[in-house]
């Protein structure tokens, strides 16, 4: 009889999942926040690796085919993920897209500029280090699979207002932490983390990749001499980029280099891969910054 009983609930759990839309999300740290709100319901598909840059990835057939049968396909924006539009468009996937970058409550930051004291009419499309801006996303992402799949619809709210509540306390937890810290003594070599900037409340000397660009000399004279000015300072490199022309930047400065991930190389996706992100980029640049102090 138990048998019987657990054989039932397995097969109801399975036509549950069945059941679920087929999904496809570009980047890991959206699909953590895809992952929550499906929680229950059924499981995406993640599209790009994290030890990747979303800015000039080139979709294997494999990727094509993911998009080609997904019922939706949540990405970012094309200010971020530049190859997909015409992706999606050959895999006929354009019309069951979400950009989430555009959907309603997401703040959008301009891009750091290029010069100190010039302004960039550019968006920075690394949104997602807002804690905020995820949660609210989570909104998003259930509003547009409870069109999909509208007998989900009640779980999938449900468990988006659940993950928008963890956002909230993970940007207490954010400001608490680098409350009282000095700021202006730290700097990134790849500009992904002006939203975070903007979370913990400090602001940094600015970053040598700006707007997909490599610093020029005269640039790398410009941040050498804010780095001077701060004395001891921290520099953030990131997994997915180059990292030679360190040395250039820093030699005969006191500078400790540490490493800020924006993508998450190495955390298993799925629904914590964000806290995980985030809790890692607190561990390394507050580490940092308190041991410079």
């Amino acid at each position: 009889m138990r048998f019987a009983v657990f054989a039932i609930f397995l097969f109801f759990a399975a036509a549950a999942e069945a059941d679920a839309p087929r999904v496809v999300v570009s980047t890991a740290p959206l699909h953590s926040v895809v992952s929550a709100v499906m929680k229950g319901a059924g499981e995406p598909d993640l599209l790009l690796p994290a030890n990747v840059s979303p800015h000039d990835y080139r979709l294997k057939p494999s990727d094509m085919k993911k998009l080609s049968d997904a019922d939706v396909v949540f990405w970012n924006g094309k200010m971020l993920e530049g190859f997909l539009p015409k992706a999606l468009e050959a895999a006929q996937a354009t019309g069951k897209s979400i950009p989430v970058m555009q959907g309603d409550g997401i703040l959008l930051l301009k891009a750091r500029p290029l010069r100190k004291g010039a302004e960039s009419e550019e968006t920075d499309p690394h949104f997602w280090l807002l804690p905020d801006n995820m949660g609210q996303a989570a909104l998003i992402v259930a509003k547009a699979l409870s069109r999909a799949d509208s007998e989900h619809a009640d779980l999938y709210l449900k468990n988006a207002e659940r993950f928008k509540e963890r956002m909230s306390a993970l940007t207490k937890e954010i400001k608490d932490k680098f409350s009282g810290l000095r700021g202006d003594n730290f700097l990134f070599f790849h500009d992904a983390f002006l939203y975070f900037e903007r979370t913990c409340g400090l602001k940094s000397l600015g970053a040598v990749e700006v707007g997909g660009s490599s610093a020029g000399a005269g640039r790398l004279m410009e941040l050498r001499g804010r780095m001077a000015k701060a004395g001891k300072t921290c520099l953030f490199v990131s997994p997915q980029f180059s990292k030679n022309r360190i040395s250039v930047l820093t030699e005969g400065l006191s500078v400790k280099v540490g490493e800020a991930d924006p993508m998450g190389v190495g955390l298993k996706p799925g629904e914590n891969f964000y806290t995980d992100l985030i809790h890692n980029l607190i561990q390394s640049i507050y580490g940092c910054l308190k041991e410079i102090e």
